[in-house]
């Protein structure tokens, strides 16, 4: 199957905007001052190889995600010459190197951006593992993967898109995949090999992050019998839910 990616790679600059979640005609001009650059989510990411981590760096929240090829792989917050990032790195076989890194904002109270582990070696077959990147400033999330063969980190769905879930009782024809909320189509990851179910994908109308007050948070879990409930919040706070079919994209409100 084909491999397929939807954002560019290596260094990307996510200035995310909860405006992105409305249609054209609800944009208005904003006279906000932009935010500061220390909120701006900055994803450093591998492209096929890792970046050597200063002998100097402290490790703290360390998680094991998968060992492949003498290597483990990590992910944790890591600080250095008075920095902390949160981060995706390698060791064993060499030198600890980052394959990915997010600068936390400095502050006690600025908010925290969030790299989140969400699928990996036993869903994939070992070699892909899932994650999700969450703004501390708006709260959206991008969805990322890390291929451990080519050691590449790549964005697969900009934001605002979904968390990655995998039902645990798939039918016969849906076995292996996992599956995400980006726009208004519920799209299924073919989790092995690393890129989209292009057979599967549902159309969903009208798109899941839009409407009054956009979606700030859209949440899958899995509902059993073929079916994904998701979970917006919205602007005001105020929280939705419905049921989607995931076999051909029924929607139960």
């Amino acid at each position: 199957m084909k491999r397929t990616i939807l954002a560019p790679l290596l260094t990307v600059w996510l200035l995310l905007s909860l405006s992105a979640c409305k249609g054209p005609a609800a944009q208005e001009p904003s006279s906000e001052a932009p935010p500061s650059p220390e909120l701006v989510l900055h994803v450093v990411a591998a492209k096929g190889s890792g970046t050597e981590i200063p002998k100097e760096a402290v490790y703290d929240g360390t998680t094991i995600l998968t060992e492949a090829d003498g290597w483990r792989y990590l992910s944790g917050s890591v600080t250095y010459e008075g920095q902390t990032f949160a981060m995706i790195w390698r060791e064993g076989k060499g030198d600890p190197e980052s394959l990915c890194s997010i600068h936390q904002p400095e502050g006690e109270n600025q908010p925290q951006h969030a790299l989140t582990y969400q699928l990996g070696a036993e869903e994939s077959g070992g070699r892909f593992l899932y994650f999700s990147i969450r703004s501390g400033q708006t709260g959206e999330q991008s969805l990322w993967i890390l291929d451990t063969q080519e050691i590449i980190f790549d964005e697969m769905y900009s934001s605002p898109c979904s968390n990655l879930v995998k039902p645990q009782t798939p039918g016969s024809n849906w076995q292996g995949l996992g599956w995400v909320l980006y726009d208004r189509y519920l799209i299924p990851i073919d989790l092995d090999q690393g890129s989209e179910y292009t057979a599967g994908i549902q159309e969903l109308s009208p798109s899941t992050f839009a409407g009054e007050n956009g979606a700030r948070d859209v949440e899958l879990v899995d509902a059993g019998n073929d079916l994904l409930q998701v979970i917006r919040m919205r602007g005001t706070g105020q929280e939705e839910s419905c049921l989607i079919n995931y076999t051909d994209g029924t929607v139960m409100e």
